[in-house]
């Protein structure tokens, strides 16, 4: 199976292709040239069968393309990627609905804690308990570590 969105060159607003159908080998081709960031997310939580709020704030253009037709299972990890590259992230609830807000912004969201590791580019939040040291003599030695939006 294909899925994708085609853009014109007119500038106009990307054309969705079909919604996906299933395929024998539960795999799927991806082709989003400059697709629009909207409809990619549209068309993974279709492929996915996840449920999905976006921020009025995730806009923006994405390139995706997998050759190869590759597993339904990576299609969450490679739309991730690509939402990270534009600055957005995915963040998690126990209800079952995930968020596409801006980066800096997860912090603000519940999502796993613990000592889980995500899958993709997925964020990740671990707690250490400081047993023999204060978390206010260690935020200069941990600070340059953190990417801008933490």
């Amino acid at each position: 199976m294909l899925v994708g969105v085609a853009s014109t060159s007119h500038g106009a607003d990307a054309v969705p292709i079909p919604p996906p159908v299933a395929s024998a080998d539960n795999t799927v081709s991806l082709n989003f040239v400059n697709a629009d960031l909207l409809a990619v997310i549209k068309a993974v939580s279709e492929i996915t069968g996840r449920n999905i709020l976006i921020d009025p704030r995730v806009s923006g253009t994405v390139t995706i393309i997998t050759p190869k037709p590759v597993p339904r299972s990576l299609v969450w990890n490679i739309m991730l990627s690509a939402i990270r590259a534009q600055g957005f992230t995915a963040v998690g609830s126990d209800s079952g609905v995930t968020r596409i807000v801006p980066e800096a912004d997860a912090k603000f969201f519940g999502g796993p804690v613990g000592r889980q590791r995500g899958a993709g580019d997925q964020i990740v939040t671990e707690v250490f308990v400081l047993e023999n040291e204060r978390a206010q003599q260690l935020v200069p030695v941990l600070r340059p570590l953190m990417s801008k939006p933490s």
